[in-house]
């Protein structure tokens, strides 16, 4: 097919836009689930103030960030190649520090919860 900038696309080009953006709604959604669900786990720890309400509230809220954080980060340099010929090399220093500083939050939480 053929628009009227004579640009062609063929059947695959569609797909594979369908194909990203399905992925990205149910990505989207799924995130919106998980932000309601560790939001019911910060009321009810705060509520009830157990042992490790502390830790579940901070883990709550930084799984929150660390997976917003990697989701618009995703989707930036999945639009934009190269994000680091606009920003400088420094902000996707600063990425890599918070995304692996996240699931260091994740990690370490189960960690902690299994020892006690």
């Amino acid at each position: 097919m053929e628009d009227e900038y004579g640009v062609t696309t063929d059947d695959s080009d569609i797909v594979a836009i369908i194909t990203n953006v399905s992925l990205g709604v149910l990505v989207l959604c799924f995130y919106i689930i998980g932000v309601y669900l560790h939001s019911k786990i910060v009321v009810a720890s705060k509520r009830d103030k157990e042992m490790t309400w502390k830790l579940d509230v901070i883990n709550s809220v930084g799984i929150s960030f660390h997976y917003a954080h990697v989701l618009i980060l995703s989707g930036i340099t999945y639009m934009i190649k190269d994000l680091y010929l606009y920003t400088g090399s420094w902000f996707c220093y600063l990425s890599k520090i918070i995304t692996v500083s996240g699931m260091a939050l994740v990690t370490g939480h189960s960690l902690i919860i299994a020892l006690m």
